[in-house]
């Protein structure tokens, strides 16, 4: 009768515990499948992504597994990605640490696109011995492998030298005077001017004596001098 008893004693122990822990399982997973819905219409996919891989474990129920599961499929379809391109002089440099609004999002670039959450976001650039650089971009849901390029210039130190005052005075002395163009138009342009009085006067004077001669010969000899 005492072994029978402590068999009894036994299994109702165990299924207590069992229950416990379904119990436990039970609502870690409608945690998981209520917050994954909060995050996913606020917006923030990657939160909801995150949630609802822990709602699709075996030990949930199969109502929450297939729903959550269904709900994976979407969000990663409209989850954005983008891939950062920094360069320093030209040349690409991968030990930069970026960051989003903020929070520390990457501390090295390898090449491959980043999760995003859709919306403004700004993205600071942080590399040894330069001043961060930032961007705001707007990311669009479902945008992908969208590229946001940073380039980091180094200060170009002052490689000439002025030029000695003397060397200027004496190519300026051996420099002949260059005659300008307007003065050579307005030279030009008077002499133009000259000719044409010059024509204009000897135009003139034939006319003149022409009709000199007319009136002479139509009223000779009885002709009168103008006083």
């Amino acid at each position: 009768m005492k072994i029978h008893a402590t068999w009894v004693v036994a299994f109702a122990v165990g299924t207590a515990l069992s229950s416990v822990a379904n119990a436990a399982e039970l609502s870690s997973c409608k945690a998981f499948y209520e917050k994954a819905q909060e995050e996913k219409a606020a917006g923030h996919l990657n939160a909801a992504l995150v949630n609802l891989k822990g709602c699709i474990d075996t030990s949930c129920p199969t109502f929450f597994r297939d729903e959550c599961t269904r709900w994976v499929d979407q969000v990663e379809s409209v989850l954005p990605t983008v891939v950062f391109v920094v360069r320093r002089d030209g040349t690409d440099v991968t030990d930069v640490e970026v960051s989003c609004d903020d929070k520390p999002l990457v501390n090295s670039l390898d090449g491959k696109v980043v999760p995003v959450d859709p919306g403004p976001h700004e993205f600071s650039f942080a590399l040894s011995g330069f001043p961060s650089i930032q961007r705001q971009v707007l990311i669009r849901e479902g945008e992908r492998n969208r590229i946001i390029d940073v380039e980091f210039k180094s200060p170009l130190a002052a490689t000439s030298s002025p030029t000695p005052a003397s060397q200027i005075d004496i190519g300026l002395q051996a420099k002949p005077t260059e005659r300008r163009p307007a003065m050579l138009y307005l030279s030009y342009g008077l002499a133009g001017l000259g000719a044409l009085g010059v024509a204009g006067f000897a135009v003139l004077d034939i006319q003149g004596n022409h009709r000199k001669a007319d009136l002479e010969h139509s009223c000779s000899p009885y002709c009168r001098r103008a006083r």
